[in-house]
């Protein structure tokens, strides 16, 4: 029954029915109190010439707000509480009288686990992919983190993240963004922009504030200030508050894309500044969920609308405590991170953090922290042509890529990103990273002996430790088998 309600259009029902008249903090399209002149033919009976406050923009219509009342966002809009003014400037504004307060009080209902599984519980080819990634895209709106992925077309991106936005007003999905406003009024201050399909044929306009954005937010400034002028008409303003931001880019494999130099990681003015600010991960799988059943989303989501408010109480009490339910409720053993730079390694730690607040047992740590693992390395292999970790234990896998160098960047930019080696990320106290990598190649071991390829995948330290460990033996020169 959960699977119905986690429908797009079922959760879009239920945010026309709560949400569609509220106003929200990002709502705000000036930068300050502003005085505006009525109309001359406007005047208020008592004499009143003028009106001031902020200005807000929701669906095309303006809206005036007390200067005393900002405090009270998010506000529902009273229809019966409105008074519509025209200025001098012939726009029509709808002033916001005696405005309420709406908020949603924090309460666990649910376990992160309970969340996590419930949410958007469809089938899926690599169900362990699949968690991470509703992990991942949680975690980026109870925390603050900065991450690129990719997946394959089929993955089932859209369909847990429109749902999240239409269920959350500060998860802001720009898909394909065309426009310069389109990602502006996206802006929420302590939540999560997620740009959906961020490369391919993008205007350089709309490139050039996603990068400074991207920039900004992921170097955790806490503005962004708008380089157009603001515009009342677009919903945009000078200065944004950034402070609590998170931003997701998700889009397919390189190999779907006709032009490498309009991927993501080579499509900016500053390359490397977005690839070492934004953590790389490819995950794998296709959604395999059928969603041409016809239901009466409308009536599932009336229903169900406590069920919704549950769920939003439970997120919201995790955004409040998610680190305090780590700290004292956690006792995984972590994976060391030394092999990813500074920048990545805060992003990392904290979506372990989220796997901790979702797994039951180390064992189960470990099998999704692995996962993320290889997640990363994979990224760095498809950008470099190379064999991916996740195919290494699928035997009969085509992992044959296109010649990358036919199609390079104009610019003469290499395609070879700094990707960590595998001896970077044996530590000696850190036995499950290395049971990882063992298993992956023990598989790989009895498809070939050549200790050249096996050095290549693994790196030249990794093979001599099994060497002087007597694992391995070199039978023959450069051909080596694992000692029985």
């Amino acid at each position: 029954m959960d699977k119905p309600l986690w429908n797009f259009k079922t959760v879009g029902v239920y945010e026309a029915l709560k949400f569609s008249t509220l106003l929200h903090e990002h709502n705000v399209i000036s930068s300050s109190v502003i005085r505006y002149e009525f109309a001359d033919d406007n005047v208020n009976s008592d004499g009143i010439t003028s009106v001031s406050g902020w200005l807000l923009k929701k669906d095309k219509i303006l809206y005036l707000l007390d200067k005393d009342d900002i405090n009270k966002l998010p506000i529902r809009i009273n229809e019966k509480q409105i008074q519509e003014i025209i200025l001098k400037n012939n726009k029509h504004v709808q002033i916001l009288h005696e405005p309420i307060s709406f908020k949603i009080t924090p309460n666990k209902i649910f376990t992160f686990r309970t969340l996590i599984d419930s949410m958007c519980p469809f089938k899926h080819s690599q169900p362990d992919n699949y968690t991470l990634y509703k992990i991942i895209m949680v975690g980026a709106w109870l925390d603050r983190y900065y991450v690129r992925l990719c997946t394959e077309s089929e993955f089932g991106k859209d369909s847990f993240s429109t749902p999240m936005q239409s269920l959350l007003q500060d998860y802001r999905v720009v898909s394909e963004p065309r426009t310069v406003p389109a990602i502006l009024r996206e802006i929420t201050r302590d939540g999560v922009i997620v740009f959906n399909e961020a490369c391919g044929n993008l205007k350089k306009d709309v490139k050039d504030v996603m990068e400074g954005f991207m920039l900004n937010v992921a170097a955790d400034d806490p503005i962004y200030k708008n380089g157009a002028k603001a515009s009342a008409a677009h919903g945009t303003k000078d200065v944004y508050d950034i402070s609590g931001e998170s931003v997701v880019a998700i889009y397919n494999n390189l190999q779907q894309y006709k032009e490498v130099k309009k991927y993501f990681d080579y499509q900016f003015n500053n390359n490397d500044a977005i690839q070492s600010r934004l953590l790389p991960l490819k995950a794998n799988g296709v959604l395999l969920e059928d969603f041409s059943i016809e239901l009466d989303f409308a009536d599932l989501a009336e229903k169900n609308q406590t069920y919704y408010a549950n769920v939003l109480k439970s997120l919201s009490w995790y955004k409040q405590n998610h680190f305090a339910e780590y700290s004292q409720n956690t006792h995984f053993k972590p994976i060391s991170t030394d092999f990813l730079s500074n920048r990545h390694k805060n992003t990392f730690n904290k979506i372990m953090a989220k796997i901790a607040l979702y797994c039951e047992n180390q064992e189960e740590y470990d099998k999704f922290v692995n996962l993320l693992i290889t997640w990363n390395k994979d990224y760095y292999r498809m950008l470099n042509n190379e064999p991916e970790l996740a195919g290494f234990l699928k035997l009969g896998v085509n992992n044959s890529k296109p010649d990358l160098n036919t199609s390079f960047p104009a610019t003469g930019d290499s395609l070879q990103q700094s990707m960590p080696s595998f001896e970077e990320i044996i530590i000696d106290d850190d036995p499950t990273s290395l049971k990882f990598i063992d298993v992956l190649f023990n598989e790989l071991i009895k498809r070939t002996d050549d200790m050249q390829t096996l050095v290549v995948k693994f790196g030249d330290d990794y093979i001599q430790s099994k060497l002087n460990k007597r694992e391995i033996f070199e039978y023959k020169p450069g051909r080596v088998k694992l000692l029985e």
